[in-house]
C-alpha cells in the first residue's frame, strides 16, 4: 500500500487498502489518468496510455487525447477547462513532464514545467491507505526572473471511468437549510457549483459524489471528493460526447488573480478524494476517520462533548449585564450545563472588543468565579472579522475596512489587521480563563472596495487560517466553535481549527433531521452544534411548529448538544425535564463522540429517521429513532443494525417510551428490550414502536 513506479519510470500506481489511483506520462510529456477506482494488484493490468485516449476518427483524436489529463492548462488542442491560465503574460502554456520524487512511500510529487514562462507545477499526491483516500494539490513556482499573474489556478482534475452518465450527489441549500442532499444525473456539457462571496457556503458545500445511480447507504460504487478551502471555490463537472466524465476544481476564478515574482511559490488548497463500494455510509466513515486522525487538533480527539448554555436564549443586547448574567449561572448549572457562554452584548463595540465597563464594572472576574464555583467553564462569543462605526478602530483605520458601511468587514488580507486581531483575541483568552470561543460571521466579502481586490480574497483566507493556527497552538485547551450565520463556512478545512460546528441557525428539529444527514456526509456528527438545539422558541421560529422537548433533546444528543431554553422564565417542570435529558446525555455521549455513524433510515425518504452509532471495539452502540406524522397506526419496519459484533449478545436499554399506556386496540405494544446477538440485530432487526407525531426513542446497546 503505497506508490510504485512502472513502465520505465513513466507509470505511477498508488494503492490504498481498497482503492487504486494510476496515471502515466505520454510520449508528448503529458500526464494522463489511467484508473481511479477499486484496488489494482498488477500494474500490468492497467491499459496502455494510448488506449485510454483512443478514438477511431483521426480528426478528433487530438481533442480526445487531452480529455484525461491529470492537470489541464490553457494550451492549443485542449478543449477542457484549464486548471492553470495566465493573465499576464497573456499566452498559452505547455506544462510538460520533468521528473518526479517520492517524499515518502505515500507521497509522490510529479513536476511539470513550461520553459517559456518559467512556471513549474509540482503535483502532489498523498495517499491515506487506512482511509482509502488520496489528497492532491499543486505547488506553483515561478522560476527565473520576471513576474507572472494567474487568472485561474485550480487544485486538481478528477477523471471518472468512461461510460454512462453517472448520478451526481451534492450538498446544497441556503441559510437555514444547509447541507441538503441533492441528486441529479450528469448531463452532456458543463455543470458548475461555486461560492463567490468569500465563504464556502451556505448555498453549496465543496463536496461531490458520483455513483452509477443505484448506490444507497449500505452498498454501491461511489467516487467522491471535497475541497479543503473556506473561501471562494468552484467545481466544474464535465461530460462530453465521448462519454468522459470529470471534475476540476479549486479556488474560484471569479474575481481572482495571483501574482508570483521570480522565486515565489503558491500552494493550492488540498482536494481530498476517495472511492468505495460500500455506499454513502462507508464514504462518510472514511472521511470521518480521516478528519478525526488528521484534521481535528490532537488535544481534542479524546475529549467528550460538554453541554453548552448560551446567554442568547435568555438575554440580548442591553440585557447582557453582570447582574443578569450572574442570575443565569446557577440556573444553568442546576439543569446540567457544563459550558457557560456569554453571547453578543458584552463588548463596547465590534472592532475594539473591550469588555463593556458599565455592564461589567469589574470585567469578567465575578462572572468567571461564579461559573467555576458552579462547576462549569467559561466562554464568549466574538465576531472578530467585523467592525462597526461605534468603534475607535473604525474611525482610526478606515484603510482597514473593506467598504464604508457602518458594519464593515476588516480586510484580513492585510498583515497589520492579522496582527491586531491576534493581539486582541490573545489578550481576551489569556486574561479571562476562557475555555470556549464561539466565532461568528454575519457579513460576507461580496465585492470589497479595496486595492488589488482580486488578490486580497485569497490572502484574506490564508491569513484567517494563520490566525486560527496560532490560537490553536497557543490555547490548545480551548474549544473553538465555527459559526458563520450558521454553517456559512461548512467545508472540511475548518475542522483543522474548530472542534464544534454551528450546523445551522435553523433549530427546527424536523428540519435538522434532514440537515444532519447531509452534514454527516462530510463532518463527524460529534461536531454538530447549534446555538439553541433544545429550545422551544428557536424550534418554533422557522416553521411555527410545536415540538416536544424530548424530541429536540434526543436529536441534540446525536451531536454536541446545547440548551437554549429561557432559564429565567422556565417552569420547574421544564427545568426538571431538561435536567433528565442532560443526565442521559452524560451517560451515552462517549458513544457519539468516539463511535462510527450508520444512517439506517432517511427522513428525506420516510416519515421516520434512524441513526446508529457504534464504538470501534463494538462494545456499545446507540440507536436514535424519530418519527413524524405516522398514519393509520402503521408500525415502523424492523430496523437492521450495522457494525455490531455478530457473535456477541447485546443488552438493550430504552429511553423515551411513553409514560402512559397507549390504546392497544390501535397501537403496536412497545416490547421490552431483551438481549439479542449482533447477528440477530443485523438480520432480523429490532422493532421500535413509534406512533403519531414527533415520537422518538434512544436505545443503548451494551455487549454482554
Amino acid at each position: 500500500m503505497s506508490f510504485s513506479i512502472h513502465r520505465n519510470g513513466r507509470l505511477f500506481l498508488g494503492n490504498t487498502t481498497n482503492m487504486s489511483y494510476a496515471f502515466e506520462i505520454r510520449e508528448d510529456g503529458r500526464a494522463v489518468n489511467l484508473h481511479w477506482g477499486g484496488r489494482i494488484h498488477r500494474a500490468e493490468d492497467l491499459p496502455p496510455v494510448d488506449e485510454i485516449s483512443f478514438f477511431s476518427r483521426a480528426h478528433y483524436s487530438r481533442r480526445v487525447r487531452q480529455r484525461r489529463l491529470e492537470y489541464s492548462f490553457y494550451t492549443p488542442g485542449d478543449p477542457s477547462i484549464p486548471c492553470l491560465k495566465l493573465h499576464s503574460p497573456d499566452r498559452a502554456v505547455e506544462l510538460l513532464y520533468d521528473g518526479f520524487r517520492l517524499e515518502n512511500p505515500d507521497h509522490l510529487v510529479v513536476t511539470l514545467r513550461d520553459r517559456n514562462s518559467g512556471i513549474r507545477a509540482d503535483l502532489h499526491y498523498l495517499l491515506y491507505p487506512e482511509f482509502d483516500l488520496i489528497a492532491r494539490h499543486a505547488e506553483i513556482i515561478k522560476e527565473g526572473d520576471g513576474e507572472v499573474c494567474f487568472e485561474s489556478l485550480f487544485s486538481a482534475v478528477w477523471s471518472l471511468p468512461r461510460g454512462n452518465a453517472p448520478r451526481l450527489t451534492t450538498l446544497q441549500g441556503e441559510w437555514g437549510q444547509e447541507y441538503r442532499v441533492h441528486r441529479t444525473q450528469l448531463l452532456l456539457g458543463e455543470y458548475v457549483l461555486e461560492s463567490r462571496n468569500g465563504i464556502s457556503g451556505h448555498s453549496s458545500v465543496p463536496f461531490f459524489a458520483f455513483d452509477p445511480g443505484n448506490a444507497d447507504e449500505r452498498s454501491g460504487e461511489i467516487h467522491f471528493g471535497t475541497l479543503l478551502w473556506s473561501g471562494d471555490w468552484k467545481f466544474i463537472f464535465e461530460r462530453d460526447a465521448f462519454s468522459e466524465n470529470r471534475v476540476s476544481g479549486g479556488i474560484n476564478s471569479f474575481d481572482f488573480k495571483l501574482r508570483l515574482a521570480g522565486g515565489e511559490h503558491f500552494e493550492t488548497p488540498v482536494f481530498l478524494a476517495g472511492f468505495t463500494r460500500g455506499g454513502f455510509g462507508a464514504m462518510s466513515r472514511q472521511i470521518h476517520r480521516y478528519s478525526a486522525a488528521c484534521l481535528t487538533p490532537a488535544v481534542m480527539r479524546k475529549r467528550v462533548l460538554p453541554v453548552v448554555f448560551n446567554t442568547y436564549s435568555c438575554i440580548r443586547g442591553p440585557e447582557v449585564t453582570e447582574k443578569n448574567v450572574l442570575e443565569l449561572i446557577p440556573r444553568a448549572a442546576e439543569v446540567g450545563c457544563e459550558l457557560f457562554i456569554i453571547d453578543a452584548g458584552w463588548q463596547t463595540s465590534m472592532g475594539d472588543w473591550e469588555i463593556h465597563p458599565e455592564k461589567f464594572p469589574g470585567g469578567f472576574r465575578k462572572i468567571i468565579r461564579s461559573v467555576q464555583d458552579h462547576g462549569m467553564e467559561f466562554g464568549i462569543w466574538m465576531e472578530f472579522e467585523r467592525v462597526d462605526s461605534a468603534s475607535r478602530l473604525y474611525r482610526e483605520h478606515p484603510e482597514w475596512r473593506i467598504d464604508s458601511s457602518s458594519y464593515s468587514l476588516l480586510d484580513l488580507s492585510r498583515g497589520e489587521v492579522l496582527e491586531y486581531l491576534h493581539g486582541v483575541i490573545f489578550k481576551l483568552l489569556k486574561e479571562n480563563e476562557i475555555v470556549y470561543f464561539k466565532m461568528d460571521l454575519n457579513r460576507y466579502l461580496e465585492i470589497p472596495d479595496v486595492p488589488a481586490r482580486r488578490e486580497m480574497r485569497t490572502r484574506y483566507m490564508l491569513n484567517f487560517y494563520e490566525l486560527m493556527s496560532r490560537l490553536n497552538e497557543e490555547f490548545p485547551h480551548v474549544f473553538f466553535e465555527n459559526c458563520a450565520s450558521g454553517s456559512g463556512r461548512g467545508d472540511l478545512a475548518m475542522d483543522r481549527y474548530f472542534s464544534r460546528i454551528n450546523r445551522s441557525d435553523n433549530q427546527d428539529t424536523l428540519d435538522i433531521l434532514d440537515i444532519q444527514e447531509g452534514f454527516t456526509y462530510l463532518h463527524h456528527p460529534k461536531s454538530a452544534g447549534g446555538g439553541c438545539q433544545i429550545s422551544r422558541s428557536y424550534s418554533y421560529f422557522f416553521n411555527h411548529r410545536e415540538i416536544p422537548l424530548r424530541f429536540m433533546a434526543h436529536a441534540a444528543m446525536m451531536g454536541w448538544p446545547s440548551l437554549g431554553i429561557p432559564l429565567n422564565r422556565s417552569s420547574e417542570e421544564e427545568l426538571k425535564e431538561c435536567r433528565a435529558y442532560l443526565d442521559l446525555n452524560r451517560k451515552i455521549r462517549h458513544v457519539v463522540a468516539f463511535g462510527e455513524l450508520y444512517r439506517l433510515a432517511s427522513h428525506r425518504e420516510n416519515r421516520y429517521a434512524a441513526f446508529e452509532y457504534v464504538l470501534p471495539d463494538r462494545s456499545e452502540a446507540l440507536l436514535f429513532v424519530f418519527a413524524h406524522a405516522l398514519q393509520f397506526a402503521q408500525p415502523l419496519p424492523n430496523l437492521h443494525l450495522e457494525g455490531l459484533d455478530p457473535d456477541a449478545v447485546y443488552t438493550i436499554e430504552r429511553y423515551g417510551q411513553h409514560e402512559t399506556e397507549r390504546d392497544a386496540f390501535c397501537n403496536v405494544p412497545e416490547p421490552d428490550p431483551y438481549p439479542v446477538s449482533g447477528r440477530g440485530l443485523a438480520e432480523i432487526g429490532i422493532l421500535v414502536a413509534l406512533s403519531g407525531d414527533l415520537d422518538s426513542r434512544i436505545l443503548h446497546l451494551r455487549k454482554r
